[in-house]
């Protein structure tokens, strides 16, 4: 299983010793509509104060279910996202057929490589990431 979405919240983050229980809560609601919509299983979990849920049934970035992700009470915005093992050449070419994917799909004229790392284990930096992919 390697698609899922990225959830972000606001105000929330605000809430001091409570926070992990809001967390919690917050990423629950979402895991519970996606199931019900897609009767797939989907798999919630909590990172560096961010919130995952995974699941093969949100690789559809058009999916009615990822819609109903944003009406939670809490979620300010949502990201797909993939899933890559922390090795650079893996995540290039993760990235290349992303973008492959899109360009299929549809055909823009421009395009922008711009990574975040969360976990800082390789040696490149988020900058280099963008180079080496955008010069592909």
């Amino acid at each position: 299983m390697n698609r899922g979405v990225l959830i972000r919240y606001d105000e929330i983050a605000l809430k001091g010793t409570n926070r992990g229980w809001f967390e919690k809560v917050l990423t629950q609601k979402p895991k519970v509509i996606v199931e019900r919509e897609t009767a797939k299983p989907v798999r919630a979990d909590r990172f560096r104060g961010r919130l995952y849920l995974k699941s093969e049934a949100l690789s559809d970035p058009d999916s009615p279910a990822l819609r109903s992700i944003s009406k939670v009470f809490g979620v300010s915005s949502y990201s797909p996202v993939r899933f890559v093992e922390t090795d650079a050449s893996r995540i290039i070419h993760a990235a290349m057929e992303e973008f492959a994917q899109t360009y299929e799909a549809h055909r823009p004229k421009t395009f922008r490589v711009r990574t975040r790392r969360s976990d800082k284990v390789l040696e490149k930096s988020s900058l280099e990431f963008d180079r080496e992919i955008g010069e592909l």
